[in-house]
């Protein structure tokens, strides 16, 4: 669904650089987006020859537009200063951040995953009981843990938290799974389901105002989401 354009959305809080006339740029993340969102580009008119082309470079032009790619937890802050105009990001990372001096233009349903609270079999997570969980998602396992009940200590990781229970780090995890295969590989097994996310599209709101091409690109790629989910 397309969020709502505020007036405080196009002014923006940050002080932005003028954006580049030259083409425009997408942030896009690396790793199992990539194909959904190119899809996406393709049914809306948009060259992905450079996106999925095989080269080392992670900033890939091809005319009119280029390509970022970029972890997904950066592309908030790529598009927010205005080096992308375009974005593409998991909303499970625009929760985590908080509010941020974006337009969530359109959620894309592409990239569905599922934020789970993770444990060993046989790990009793009881009211008022303490645990110690492992996450990338510190925000959103705090909220989700004291809904449990739960006593808890969080510990931050910025890489794989599926080892931290075998590692002895932690007595569980709060993270993301979309096939589950990671978890069995770890002997772990889903406690409950926290919350499930897809992909949103995310603009700069000094080019949406300003760039008349942002704002068609947006209404074209929000249109080939809706076609794709009708």
């Amino acid at each position: 669904m397309r969020a709502a354009v505020s007036s405080q959305d196009l002014r923006g809080g940050i002080e932005m650089q003028p954006m580049d006339v030259g083409a425009i740029c997408f942030a896009v993340p690396k790793g199992r987006l990539v194909p959904g969102t190119a899809a996406l580009l393709s049914k809306a008119g948009i060259d992905t020859l450079a996106l999925l082309s095989d080269e080392r470079s992670l900033i890939r032009t091809n005319g009119s537009v280029s390509f970022a790619l970029i972890r997904n937890e950066d592309v908030p802050t790529y598009v927010e200063r205005g080096a992308a105009a375009v974005g593409f990001v998991g909303k499970d990372v625009l929760r985590e951040q908080g509010n941020r001096d974006l337009i969530e233009y359109a959620d894309l349903g592409i990239g569905e995953c599922h934020l789970v609270v993770a444990a060993p079999e046989g790990t009793q997570l009881v009211p008022d009981g303490f645990v110690r969980v492992a996450t990338k998602y510190p925000n959103l396992a705090r909220q989700a843990l004291d809904k449990l009940g739960l006593r808890y200590e969080i510990i931050t990781l910025r890489g794989s938290c599926e080892i931290a229970p075998r590692a002895g780090l932690a007595d569980a995890i709060v993270d993301l799974k979309s096939t589950g295969e990671t978890l069995r590989a770890n002997n772990l097994i889903e406690v409950c389901q926290i919350e499930s996310f897809t992909a949103t599209l995310v603009l700069n709101p000094q080019a949406y105002r300003t760039d008349s091409r942002v704002r068609e690109i947006a209404e074209k790629i929000s249109a080939a989401t809706r076609e794709c989910a009708s």
